[in-house]
């Protein structure tokens, strides 16, 4: 018998491979279905799942890469570029190779793009956004407290005298001793150096009431009016001398109706007064006793 070969064999192996190129094309048309459905109803953007899954795959590689941004902004208030009194600010930017820096935001509000941005004296927090040029990675950077200055120029409080210690050989007396607000008294004084610049000023709340300089033989002989503001008290007048110390005399500043009355005592004398607190205050006690005594007659 002879061998006869077997035709069912490539007819099997050739229809299977018919049914994977009739399978091929079936897969091909499906991919151009979708392909046609996509252009329609997609807008026009269509990628193939395994371009999809590549583009997944890239995209978890950049979110993983470990980027840590090294752009810096700093912030700084400068003087003299606007009015007052707002502050100029000015960005200082260190941008590292490969990055940006985008979005600043002062106190959660953005800032303008290229104007001047100012503010007001105060405390701020801002922040920015860092961008990885590479990756298209972005990152919020938090910069932190800006603290803005008043740009105004302090204004210096006018220092208050404070008494010079008393010269040993210096000596004085007001006369009157007593009087009114806005009232006229003359102050002498004797020990100073001949010439010596001298100023006479009223206590306890310090007001200059005369600046001048001594005679040839070292005394002074002023009037001095008293401010109309002065405080109905006890007080005390000081002859400063610029190189020899200064001397204190008590005076005390009363109602005008009471400067009548210690006039008609006879008791209104300067040289009551360098008794010191103790003769004021019998003054003022003997001052308040005839006048009760007045209105009782």
């Amino acid at each position: 018998m002879s061998h006869q070969p077997d035709a069912t064999k490539p007819r099997h192996a050739s229809r299977r491979r018919r049914h994977r190129r009739s399978l091929g094309r079936q897969g091909a048309t499906v991919t151009a279905i979708l392909l046609t459905f996509g252009l329609i109803f997609g807008g026009g953007s269509v990628a193939l799942a395994q371009d999809s899954t590549l583009e997944q795959d890239e995209q978890s590689a950049e979110l993983e890469s470990g980027w840590t941004p090294a752009s810096t902004l700093t912030l700084e208030p400068v003087c003299g570029y606007v009015e007052l009194p707002t502050v100029a600010i000015n960005f200082n930017y260190d941008t590292a190779d490969g990055e940006q820096i985008n979005d600043v935001s002062i106190d959660g509000g953005p800032t303008p793009g290229d104007a001047m941005v100012q503010l007001l004296p105060g405390t701020y927090q801002y922040s920015y956004v860092v961008v990885n040029l590479d990756t298209n990675e972005t990152a919020t950077i938090d910069g932190g407290t800006l603290t803005v200055p008043s740009c105004e120029e302090p204004v210096e409080p006018t220092p208050t005298p404070t008494p010079s210690e008393s010269g040993s050989a210096l000596s004085g007396t007001v006369s009157p001793g007593i009087v009114a607000p806005n009232g006229t008294l003359t102050v002498t004084a004797a020990g100073f150096e001949a010439n010596e610049s001298i100023e006479i000023w009223l206590h306890s709340t310090p007001v200059l009431l005369h600046s001048g300089t001594t005679s040839a033989d070292g005394t002074v002989s002023q009037t001095v009016t008293i401010p109309t503001d002065t405080v109905i008290d006890a007080h005390q007048i000081e002859i400063r001398g610029a190189t020899s110390g200064s001397v204190f005399l008590n005076l005390t500043v009363v109602e005008p109706t009471a400067v009548d009355t210690l006039a008609a005592t006879g008791l209104n004398d300067g040289s009551v007064w360098m008794l010191g607190g103790a003769g004021a205050l019998l003054v003022t006690l003997g001052v308040l006793l005839y006048r009760r005594t007045r209105t009782t007659v």
